[in-house]
């Protein structure tokens, strides 16, 4: 058995990578094509890539993210949007 908790996910680097909306953007731009009116983003962390895929004009986005710790940011950050 490991001792690893895998309801909390430290999430250090996604802190960083909230700064790189260039990388996010392009990998937007490679999905864009497949992207429907609804988009489900499992792992959604805190929600970096999220708010990026709602400026796409989504009609809903539903986004998961099982860390517990990670969760609370998450639903922090797309408060602001019904969506």
């Amino acid at each position: 058995m490991s001792d690893v908790d895998t309801r909390r996910y430290p999430g250090r680097e996604l802190e960083v990578m909230t700064f790189a909306v260039n990388y996010h953007r392009w990998i937007i731009d490679a999905f864009r094509p497949y992207l429907g009116k609804t988009v489900v983003e499992v792992g959604a962390g805190i929600g970096a890539l999220s708010r990026l895929l709602l400026d796409t004009g989504l009609e809903r986005l539903i986004a998961f993210e099982p860390s517990e710790n990670l969760f609370p940011v998450l639903r922090e950050t797309l408060a602001g949007d019904a969506r």
